[in-house]
């Protein structure tokens, strides 16, 4: 995490830390990275209820997604995540409008030799798009949340998910058969 060693996994095991902040999570295998928010608590005021989203990795990013808020009143504030490759952070729309650079905060870590950084938006509820010009292999992901009094939501809401690695699996097709075979006669 961030360049340093955090943990060694086995094959099927799982770790999980409470983080606060951006961070780089690179591995020597195949990961699957979560965000897990917590829920609230009854007593307070604090928002949310848990939900599990998938980080989508910045080498799967593409330069134009819609996404939705949802326009249900129950959340107090719904945001979305914009992790982007530097290459396009100054030319990135919002709904038509451009985002200013400087909303965005730079990665410690570079990836794969590129350097990337980070901004997290508040939305309003409905649809929105973000695009930029820039090729989709230097472009952006996005993860959309919205929490409110114990209730909570967050999806992937942008990646392209490009075969760049993969697991192919070729089993033999099986050869169905029938104990009493249906027959048709005609009458």
């Amino acid at each position: 995490i961030n360049g340093k060693p955090w943990v060694t996994l086995m094959a099927n095991r799982y770790a999980d830390s409470l983080i606060h902040g951006p961070i780089v999570v690179a591995a020597t295998g195949a990961v699957l990275v979560g965000e897990y928010a917590h829920s609230s608590l009854r007593q307070t005021d604090e928002n949310g209820d848990p939900f599990l989203d998938v980080i989508p990795p910045v080498d799967q990013s593409y330069n134009d997604y819609t996404f939705f808020a949802s326009d249900d009143p129950a959340f107090s504030f719904q945001k979305v995540i914009i992790a982007t490759n530097t290459a396009s952070q100054s030319n990135i729309q919002f709904d038509g409008q451009p985002l200013a650079s400087s909303i965005f905060t730079p990665l410690s870590t570079m990836i794969g030799g590129a350097s990337y950084a980070l901004t997290e938006l508040s939305v309003a509820a409905g649809p929105h798009r973000l695009s930029t010009t820039t090729p989709a292999a230097q472009a952006f992901t996005i993860v959309t949340y919205g929490l409110g009094w114990v209730d909570g939501y967050g999806y992937t809401a942008g990646a392209l998910m490009r075969p760049l690695r993969a697991v192919f699996i070729n089993p033999q097709p099986l050869v169905a058969q029938r104990r009493n075979p249906i027959q048709l006669h005609n009458i």
